[in-house]
């Protein structure tokens, strides 16, 4: 509950990697990772909401899982586009000459 309360409103950026060996992992290029606990749990969140909101609603538990699992997958898609539009605000601090 701890990790979904953070996820949701950004406390946490390891993604629950603990490495035990002595591999280098903060040299990936990629801000987003498909398989990665933060994104199990946004998913399971739109997932288990849509249920919940439209259990009553929708009679056929077919379409209603089916719905469940697009929303799931909306969720983890706008939490990729809200952090990839959050890691173009970053600044390069860097000194360049200009000749």
């Amino acid at each position: 509950m701890i990790q979904s309360l953070l996820t949701i409103i950004g406390g946490i950026d390891t993604d629950g990697m603990n490495a035990d060996f002595s591999a280098d992992l903060n040299h990936m290029d990629a801000p987003f990772q498909l398989f990665s606990f933060r994104n199990v749990i946004n998913f399971l969140l739109g997932f288990g909401w849509t249920r919940v909101v439209f259990y009553n609603t929708i009679e056929s538990s077919v379409l209603l899982l089916l719905l469940a699992f697009i929303v799931g997958c909306v969720f983890v898609l706008l939490f990729f586009l809200l952090i990839s539009q959050l890691l173009k605000l970053s600044e390069d601090n860097t000194f360049r000459w200009t000749i």
